[in-house]
This record gives structure tokens, C-alpha cells and sequence, in this order.
């Protein structure tokens, strides 16, 4: 699959929504940038888990964690990720 997206005058771009679903992202996602032989590797960069700390909020009386995470996923648009 090739795709292509333009260069803003402030050297911005949108990645392409194929690139989007694809690699299941998602806004506040962060993109790395790997240079080799010429070509540039773009990728989803691994979140640290100690990054995620506080990033879910779960009631007193919630009964099951992991169902606690489901709805968080479901929330933020990515379910199944």
C-alpha cells in the first residue's frame, strides 16, 4: 500500500486515515521516525506503562477491572486495541 500526504508551509502533514486504521491510531498517539539507507520508518511508538498511571479512573465500587479498561478503551474510539 503506498499513500501520500502534502507538506504544510509549517512542515506539518495528516497521516492518511488508511495509515490511521491500520496502525489503530488515535489522537495524542506518538509517531517515531526512523531513518535507514534512505528511506524513513514511521511507527507507533510503545507507550511506557508508568506513563499510563492515573489515565483511568475507577469508582470505588467497580466491579471488575477489567471491565473498567474495556469501557476506557470503548470511550476514547479504540476498542480492541
Amino acid at each position: 500500500m503506498i499513500v501520500s500526504s502534502k507538506i504544510t508551509s509549517k512542515y506539518q502533514t495528516t497521516v492518511p486515515k488508511a495509515v490511521r486504521e491500520r496502525l489503530g491510531l488515535s489522537h495524542g498517539d506518538e509517531l517515531k521516525w526512523e531513518f535507514e539507507d534512505g528511506f524513513v520508518r514511521v511507527y507507533l511508538a510503545s507507550t511506557e506503562l508508568s506513563s499510563l498511571m492515573g489515565s483511568i479512573q475507577v469508582a470505588d465500587d467497580a466491579p471488575d477491572p477489567v471491565e473498567a479498561v474495556r469501557l476506557a478503551r470503548e470511550l476514547r474510539g479504540r476498542e480492541g486495541a
